[in-house]
C-alpha cells in the first residue's frame, strides 16, 4: 500500500484516461469504421444473430452480397458472407448463425478460388470473437493473429488501418447501414453501383492483381471446406455450389491462361468427394463488362442480371429438386 501511494497521481490519472479511451473506442468500433467493405465484416454479426429462421442461405463473399437481392428471389432466403471469405471464415460464420437459428434446408455456397491476400486479417480484426479466435488461432498466420490482438489497442489500430489507404467510405451512420443490411436480408449495393466497367479494363490494367494464372487453394482451405461440409451434413443441410461469375474480358483471360480449367477440375474433385453437392448454374461464366461497376462487383444492371440468373438457373431448380425428393 505504501508503494502504491508513492505512484504519482498524474500517472494514475493518465493510465485511467488511456484505459477509458481504449474502452470507448473499442465499444464504438462499428461507428468508427468507415471503409465500405469493412462495414460488411464488422456488421455481419447482426445477420448471424438476427431473429427469424430462413430455409435458404447464400454463403459467399462480397460478390454475392452486392450482386444478389434475396428479396427478389424468395422471402425465405438470406445472404450471409464476409468480404474475401475463404472456407475458414465461412465455417466460423455458419457456426455463429446456427447458434441462434434452425439449420436451413439449403446453403448456396461460393468456393472462392482467388488469392484474397490480407482479407483474413480484416476478418480476424472485425469479425472473430474471443472464442472463434481461440478455435482457429493455430491455423492463422502471425499477421492474422496480430490483427486480432492489436484490435484491442483500438486507437492505435484504428489509425494504423486508416493510414495510406485509398478506400471507398460509407457516408452514413452505422445504424443506417445495419438497418439497410437487415431490411435487404444481407444485400447492399456496391459503392460503384452507378458506374460501368470499361470494355478494355483488363487490357488497360494488365498487371491487375485479379489476373491470376492459377487458383489459390491452401491446405487450410481444404481443411475447413471439409469441416464446413461436416457441419452441413450433421445439420441436415443440402449444399449447392455457386459458379464463379466474372467480367467477360477477365473470363476470356482465365480461359486462355488455364485458371478456369484448374478451377473446374477443383470443383469436380470436390463434387466427387461429396456426391450430394449439386452445381445447377455451371462452374464459371463471364458476363459483359457493362454489368460491373468495378473489377468484380456488379452495378445496378448487373444486380438485375445476376439476381434473375440466380433465381431461374440456381434457386428454382434446387427448390424443385428438393420438392421432388420428398
Amino acid at each position: 500500500m505504501t508503494n502504491f501511494k508513492r505512484v504519482p497521481h498524474a500517472f494514475l490519472w493518465t493510465l485511467l484516461l488511456i484505459v477509458l479511451t481504449e474502452f470507448f473506442v473499442y465499444s464504438n468500433r462499428e461507428s468508427l469504421v468507415h471503409d465500405y467493405w469493412n462495414k460488411f465484416v464488422i456488421n455481419e454479426k447482426v445477420l448471424a444473430e438476427a431473429p427469424g429462421d430462413y430455409d435458404y442461405l447464400i454463403l459467399g463473399n462480397s460478390i454475392q452480397k452486392t450482386g444478389i437481392r434475396p428479396a427478389d428471389v424468395s422471402d425465405r432466403l438470406l445472404s450471409i458472407g464476409l468480404a474475401g471469405a475463404k472456407p475458414l471464415a465461412q465455417v466460423a460464420l455458419l457456426k455463429r448463425y446456427l447458434r441462434k437459428h434452425k439449420p436451413p434446408k439449403v446453403i448456396f455456397l461460393y468456393v472462392d478460388p482467388e488469392n484474397q491476400y490480407d482479407t483474413m486479417q480484416v476478418i480476424a480484426r472485425y469479425f472473430f470473437d474471443f472464442t472463434e479466435f481461440g478455435t482457429y488461432a493455430s491455423d492463422l498466420s502471425r499477421d492474422e493473429r496480430d490483427a486480432y490482438v492489436w484490435k484491442m489497442f483500438s486507437t492505435l489500430d484504428h489509425r494504423k488501418v486508416g493510414l495510406g489507404q485509398d478506400r471507398v467510405a460509407y457516408g452514413g451512420p452505422n445504424a443506417e447501414f445495419v438497418r439497410a443490411l437487415l431490411a435487404n436480408r444481407g444485400f447492399m449495393q456496391s459503392p460503384f453501383h452507378d458506374r460501368i466497367l470499361a470494355d478494355d479494363f483488363y487490357a488497360t490494367h494488365k498487371t491487375h492483381r485479379r489476373i491470376q494464372p492459377s487458383i489459390t487453394i491452401e491446405p487450410r482451405d481444404r481443411k475447413y471446406f471439409d469441416e464446413l461440409m461436416t457441419v452441413a451434413d450433421q445439420s441436415g443441410i443440402r449444399v449447392v455450389f455457386l459458379g464463379m461469375v466474372v467480367p467477360e474480358e477477365l473470363g476470356a483471360i482465365f480461359e486462355t491462361n488455364g485458371f478456369f480449367k484448374e478451377y473446374r477440375e477443383y470443383l469436380a474433385a470436390l463434387r466427387a468427394r461429396y456426391p450430394r453437392v449439386t452445381l445447377p448454374g455451371g462452374e464459371t461464366f463471364g458476363i459483359a463488362n457493362k454489368y460491373f461497376g468495378d473489377f468484380q462487383h456488379m452495378n445496378d444492371q448487373g444486380v438485375e442480371f445476376y439476381t434473375r440468373y440466380f433465381k431461374e438457373e440456381v434457386f428454382a431448380p434446387t427448390v424443385a429438386s428438393a420438392a421432388a425428393e420428398r
